[in-house]
């Protein structure tokens, strides 16, 4: 069972260095910066993670599940800084009710984002959040909170392929998840899945 004390075993206080290979068809373009919340709270049955739906009418990933996030503005003086104000944006998420615990490792998207991953924990259980959450309707179709542990389970995840543009790439999909996780999102579960596993 994934609990909040082996998840901040995981982050550091500052953010970490990207630990994976940068797929060719990438090129030698320089990343874009970006960062997510991953947010946990305490639900009936042990944490819960939120996640969000991103709107129909997007142009990229739309009706996608996603973490609330998104590129730095000029005064944005740390990714947790960049999550919170998105999640809030996004989810109508009281910053207030958040402790940050620190970032886990980035995450490089297939777009060629680089993408920070903030930890928070709420200090308020879900069916509290759960009054609060509001999806602001140009960005978020829904937000909700899903139980954590069947999304950090290592045998979950499944590793696709797709031709884009001539090349081959591979995206990872969470198995029988509804709606379905899968690309950058679920490379990011993947990657505490892994953490946590490395960590026993």
């Amino acid at each position: 069972m994934v609990t909040r004390n082996k998840i901040t075993k995981l982050v550091s206080d500052t953010p970490q260095p990207f630990r994976g290979e940068r797929p060719a068809y990438l090129g030698n373009a320089p990343s874009r910066p970006a960062s997510v919340l991953m947010l946990f709270a305490e639900g009936a049955a042990g944490l819960e993670i939120l996640l969000t739906k991103r709107a129909q009418h997007l142009r990229i990933h739309a009706g996608q599940v996603s973490f609330p996030g998104g590129k730095p503005e000029a005064n944005d003086d740390s990714p947790a800084v960049t999550a919170l104000r998105e999640a809030e944006e996004e989810t109508g998420l009281l910053t207030d009710l958040v402790t940050i615990e620190g970032y886990l490792p980035p995450v490089l998207t297939s777009t060629n984002y680089m993408v920070d991953l903030t930890v928070g924990f709420c200090n308020e259980p879900v069916e509290v959040l759960d009054d609060i959450l509001c999806p602001a309707p140009e960005e978020v179709e829904e937000v909700w909170f899903a139980p954590a542990n069947p999304l950090v389970q290592l045998e979950k995840f499944e590793k696709h392929a797709l031709i884009r543009d001539g090349q081959r790439r591979h995206y990872w999909q969470v198995k029988d998840s509804q709606p379905m996780i899968w690309g950058a999102t679920a490379a990011m579960l993947r990657q505490l899945a892994v953490l946590l596993v490395d960590a026993k």
